[in-house]
């Protein structure tokens, strides 16, 4: 079903807009930046914090931006060169010839889950999917760190290093990495900063799962959804839904095939259920 609530999912801006108006805590977007006009959507004090920005549309965090503050009002680019707010809006209208962008303030990790990053936004894909009720449950849940976000870190060869999530108990399962040479290693430490990791409860578990699930019901457009979301000192909040989830990620993580996951009675309902009326519409 291709509802304007399934559609606003692939539209970073749209979808913040359909989370604020049914109550779901997402990521805020203070502006946008299309065609050289920058749109604000708060008052000049909330952009005096770190800036995050990224295309309207754009998939897997690619071509990002981040403005760190080092002062009210002043930032340091990715490239290390210091600008005000004035600079910032200027060159981000300048990229908007070409591309369509949104400003976000940077989130931070919550305290309990800091040690595991450096600089980047620890990420949690929750996968959910509608059951015969057309209600949403929880099949799985990674807990992901994305390696291009933490320049400080030893060059490595991992875009991301992630872990299952135990969906009853919120314990971290063992780390691994998503090249070749290391897809097949597992550590119980981060392999990079040393902090433990297997076995480690995550006490906000319970409100990262309920949070997509919430977010499901609103976008029930969708049989199946992939949730990105951050757990910040301020709580939970979704930052997107993927309605085309990496199946093969979960899988490895997990160890476990999808066909003997929580998800798969769920997928065979709605290919019985398709079948079925395929099979209806050709008779007729």
């Amino acid at each position: 079903e291709n509802t304007p609530l399934t559609r606003e999912m692939g539209d970073k801006l749209a979808f913040w807009r359909a989370c604020q108006e049914h109550g779901v805590p997402s990521a805020p977007v203070l502006a946008c930046v299309e065609r050289g006009n920058f749109t604000g959507f708060a008052a000049r004090e909330a952009f005096d914090c770190d800036l995050f920005v990224k295309d309207r549309r754009g998939r897997g965090g690619k071509r990002t931006m981040n403005f760190e503050r080092i002062a009210p009002y002043s930032y340091r680019d990715d490239e290390g060169n210091v600008c005000d707010l004035d600079a910032v809006q200027g060159g981000l209208r300048a990229i908007s010839a070409t591309r369509n962008l949104i400003v976000q303030p940077k989130l931070a990790n919550h305290p309990s889950i800091a040690p595991l990053a450096d600089k980047s936004l620890i990420v949690f894909r929750v996968m959910t999917c509608l059951d015969r009720h057309d209600e949403p449950r929880a099949t799985h849940g990674i807990l992901r760190i994305l390696r291009r976000f933490e320049p400080n870190w030893p060059s490595c060869p991992d875009a991301d290093w992630g872990c299952a999530i135990d969906l009853e108990t919120g314990a971290l399962g063992m780390m691994t990495g998503d090249y070749p040479s290391t897809c097949t290693r597992w550590f119980a430490d981060h392999p990079l900063n040393g902090e433990r990791v297997f076995g480690r409860r995550l006490e906000g578990w319970g409100e990262i799962a309920r949070t997509a699930v919430e977010a499901h019901r609103v976008f029930r457009g969708r049989i199946l959804v992939g949730w990105d979301i951050g757990w910040t000192p301020e709580g939970v909040r979704i930052l997107e839904g993927n309605s085309s989830p990496d199946f093969s990620y979960f899988q490895r993580v997990y160890r476990t095939p999808v066909g003997r996951s929580p998800l798969a009675p769920l997928l065979n309902f709605h290919l019985d259920a398709l079948t079925e009326r395929l099979l209806r519409d050709a008779g007729n």
